[in-house]
């Protein structure tokens, strides 16, 4: 018999989390569903330390050594249910999480894929000294979108300075989406794997996209991100050197060459998410000088908050005046930081200077602009 839902979780050392997230699915009014555990621990198996895994409604498969995008093709690809749903070991499912997610589809005669809404419980930020939860405002209705809508505006948000991407709802990253197995496996079959190198979750959706007319969204908290302190892609933001020393090891070589093409030559945030449009969908995308300059300091700024949790958003307005303000500092800048790598003027520089930048409120100092201007004259 064919369960309505597959939930697979795929973990790495983190088995104090999985234990939640198990009992989160165990606890479920809808039993409906069969739930895969994929191991992907470095040393001993998750199993030699939660009873958890024993359970008979647990399928428990071990992996262990792979990359983050090797164990979720795994876990997918272990799926059997009619509904497939990825579930992050910090994630929890609210107890009737699937029974709403079953009358949506049932009642809608939806056949492809299906986003809903996810709570964060922020342990970053402290209230009284304690984190607390980022509810999401529910209102329980479905809406749906030309899936060509939703990747033209997540394509106008990569090229354009202004364009953020307003259309997430509707893009069906695995973790805060359910697809259809059909969807999955015509997947898999167009293109080789579910997801791809780089982030596996946008790229997991970029694919499905391209294969669907419509996206749908369920404004109603499905799940229940128990912890932000342990979020990968935050964790690579953050430990920005090590994350790509790490990473770039196991890229492709088609994805190392498309790097190689960028004028920073780095993983940031912004740059894999550019590599994954490119890769998915196997064209360049033309970034206007100015505006690929600006992505890239807005994740230094970002990174930068994250770190020393302040607020940045001023800051960042303020650098974009600047750069309208003195476009002949901002021509020699793109040269001397983008292009030419010579000057020791990178990341980890630019990292060092950011205080004294912002309490100056400026983003160009006199050693950054000296430094190029000798630069230029060298070169």
């Amino acid at each position: 018999m064919i369960n309505y839902f597959s939930i697979v979780i795929p973990t790495k050392n983190r088995t104090s989390l999985l234990e939640l997230s198990i009992k989160s699915v165990k606890n479920q009014t809808f039993q409906d569903y069969e739930l895969i555990v994929i191991d992907n621990d470095d040393e001993s198996s998750s199993k030699e330390k939660s009873e958890y895994l024993y359970d008979e409604k647990v399928i428990y498969v071990r992996t262990g050594g792979l990359s983050m995008v090797d164990n979720w093709n795994i876990a997918l690809s272990n799926s059997n249910g009619k509904w497939v749903m990825l579930l992050e070991d910090k994630q929890m499912l609210y107890p009737d999480a699937l029974k709403k997610i079953y009358d949506c589809i049932e009642n809608n005669n939806i056949n492809t894929t299906l986003n809903f809404n996810t709570d964060w419980y922020n342990d970053l930020e402290k209230k009284n000294g304690l984190g607390y939860v980022k509810r999401q405002r529910s209102t329980g209705k479905l809406t749906k979108l030309s899936t060509k809508d939703v990747l033209r505006d997540y394509e106008k948000s990569l090229v354009e300075r202004d364009s953020p991407f307003t259309q997430i709802n509707y893009f069906p990253l695995p973790q805060m989406s359910v697809v259809s197995n059909a969807l999955l496996q015509e997947t898999k079959k167009r293109y080789g794997s579910y997801c791809s190198f780089g982030a596996p979750d946008f790229t997991s959706a970029l694919k499905k996209l391209t294969l669907s007319q419509f996206a749908y969204h369920l404004d109603e908290s499905i799940t229940l991100v128990s912890t932000m302190k342990h979020s990968n892609g935050m964790s690579s933001a953050i430990n920005r050197e090590a994350a790509h020393k790490r990473d770039i090891v196991n890229a492709p070589m088609a994805y190392k060459k498309k790097l190689a093409s960028l004028r920073f030559k780095e993983l940031s945030t912004y740059n894999v998410f550019l590599l994954d449009y490119m890769m998915v969908f196997d064209k360049d995308l033309r970034v206007d000088d100015q505006v690929y300059m600006i992505k890239i300091f807005e994740d230094i700024y970002n990174i930068y908050a994250i770190k020393n949790k302040v607020d940045l958003s001023e800051s960042i307005k303020k650098f974009n005046f600047v750069l309208d303000d003195i476009n002949h500092v901002n021509k020699i800048l793109i040269k001397c930081i983008i292009f030419k790598h010579r000057l020791k003027i990178r990341i980890n520089l630019l990292y060092l200077n950011i205080k004294s930048i912002i309490k100056k409120n400026i983003f160009f100092n006199k050693f950054i602009y000296k430094s190029a201007m000798h630069y230029m004259s060298t070169v």
